[in-house]
């Protein structure tokens, strides 16, 4: 069986694909996986239309995104990877409260919308109007860490290996950690058109039995544990070691994958609000036309964690 999967970002954000790769989970079932990594939510849908992927890795915006643009059909979310935001407001100071960050410069994660448009929402949610907020959009992660440190702008929302990075040479703090402020949300998710889900039944079932088990094991060690299995999917990290290992263990402490990959209503609809109100959708797609759990469901109650 063979599953071909793309990845919007090669980050330790998606940590249980690359245990799931490195633990010989997908081999143990059967299944061979041909990953790609793109680097845009918008290719990977894009390749799935096309038929060019099988299941892409990335956020339910991009299905909500898709209806809200006219869209008649968009890839169904089938088990959850992140249960949280992965990312971190930085500032100069310690001392922070939200109000401090109108009228200030603020560089906003340019690879994707939802960091930002989560962070909208929760401002409106304490009486706050994000659009006091002088924005600096466009910057990829890199760059963006590079403009912090010329002081480009007060503020930065940001990735936690970015973080960990600012944090370690004493350019930045910590103000907020997203994952706290927003809740439980399933921030990312696998997808595949109903034609896959139907037509490559047991490669996927053999997909969620992996991923499933991944996730079981990750709750399980320490976030020191995860990285060390992690680390050679990562050459890049080498000279970063350290700083890689602080952000997932950050991670894992922040509870990003605790959940049981199931894809409940409820947090849906707590993720679709929030990018509503933040102002990224107009109008809110179903959750039957975005989502579809049912065989993640099956998967676990076979292995007895449903």
């Amino acid at each position: 069986m063979r599953l071909r999967v793309g990845l919007t970002f090669h980050s330790i954000f998606y940590s249980p694909y690359y245990v799931a790769e490195q633990r010989g989970l997908f081999e143990r079932e059967g299944l061979e996986v041909e990953a790609s990594k793109l680097g845009d939510g918008r290719l990977v849908l894009a390749a799935q239309a096309r038929g060019d992927l099988d299941v892409g890795l990335g956020g339910i915006m991009r299905s909500l995104v898709s209806y809200d643009q006219g869209a008649t059909e968009a890839p169904l979310h089938f088990t959850r990877v992140n249960d949280r935001d992965g990312f971190f407001l930085l500032g100069r100071s310690a001392a922070f409260d939200w109000p401090d960050l109108l009228g200030k410069r603020l560089i906003v994660f340019a690879e994707a919308p939802t960091p930002w448009y989560v962070l909208r929402a929760l401002l409106i949610d304490r009486g706050l109007d994000p659009n006091g907020i002088q924005v600096v959009a466009g910057l990829p992660a890199d760059e963006a860490a590079a403009a912090f440190r010329r002081g480009e702008a007060d503020f930065m929302e940001t990735p936690a290996h970015v973080a960990e990075v600012l944090v370690a040479d004493g350019t930045a703090v910590i103000v907020r950690e997203m994952a706290r402020e927003g809740g439980p949300i399933p921030y990312s998710s696998y997808s595949a058109h109903r034609a896959v889900l139907d037509g490559q039944t047991d490669a996927v079932r053999a997909f969620l039995q992996a991923h499933i088990a991944a996730l079981a094991w990750m709750r399980s060690v320490s976030g020191a544990e995860i990285w060390d299995t992690i680390a050679p999917a990562f050459p890049e990290a080498a000279d970063q070691a350290d700083i890689y290992q602080r952000a997932v263990e950050r991670y894992h402490r922040l509870g990003l994958w605790s959940s049981d990959a199931t894809l409940p209503r409820s947090s849906f609809d707590r993720l679709a609000d929030l990018l509503h109100r933040g102002g990224l959708i107009s109008h809110v797609a179903s959750y039957e036309d975005c989502c579809d759990d049912a065989l993640t469901r099956e998967v676990l109650a076979e292995v007895g964690g449903g």
